[in-house]
């Protein structure tokens, strides 16, 4: 894709207090879970480790991973949103399903640095939109941040989703 005039979006964790956390049953590697997560869909079984409070984004107990609700999920494919894959995990101590989200959209690499040559976190990010694939919900490439297109940040708003932000990239 060419370079765009997009105003995309960052999507975080809101680390809102008392919001309950889970853990896989079985140890891995949070950001080769991040690129790939076959190792926690084929060992599906999580636990809560904390928080008393429920929301339609539940983190995992790493920085970059975290589950989705069944309505979150049905709402993002009803409004076809691209760039994403779930699979359906089980949570010992929460209600409900849930599926483990993971980014399959790509975005470009990261053009431009602070200073000390690391990835700048509060301010604008600059970064390669013509290696974009052109997917609503997308990696910036050897980072871990997930973005997203003003279409799949507006499903987020509307869905008010409490534990996590989206915010201008």
């Amino acid at each position: 894709m060419k370079q765009t005039d997009i105003q995309f979006y960052k999507i975080t964790r809101s680390m809102i207090s008392g919001e309950k956390e889970i853990k896989a049953v079985i140890p891995y590697d949070s950001y080769a879970v991040f690129k790939n997560p076959a190792l926690l869909a084929d060992n599906n079984k999580f636990t809560m480790v904390k928080g008393r409070n429920t929301y339609d984004v539940v983190p995992y107990q790493d920085v970059f991973n975290f589950a989705i609700s069944e309505k979150l999920k049905i709402a993002l494919e009803q409004n076809g949103i691209t760039g994403w894959l779930c699979y359906p995990i089980i949570i010992d101590g929460i209600k409900g399903n849930y599926f483990g989200f993971w980014v399959t959209g790509k975005g470009g690499r990261v053009t431009k640095f602070d200073k000390d040559g690391a990835v700048p976190m509060l301010k604008p990010l600059k970064w390669d939109q013509t290696a974009w694939d052109g997917s609503d919900i997308f990696n910036i490439e050897d980072t871990g941040i997930k973005a997203c297109t003003p279409r799949a940040a507006e499903i987020f708003h509307q869905f008010n989703c409490k534990s996590i932000i989206v915010k201008p990239l």
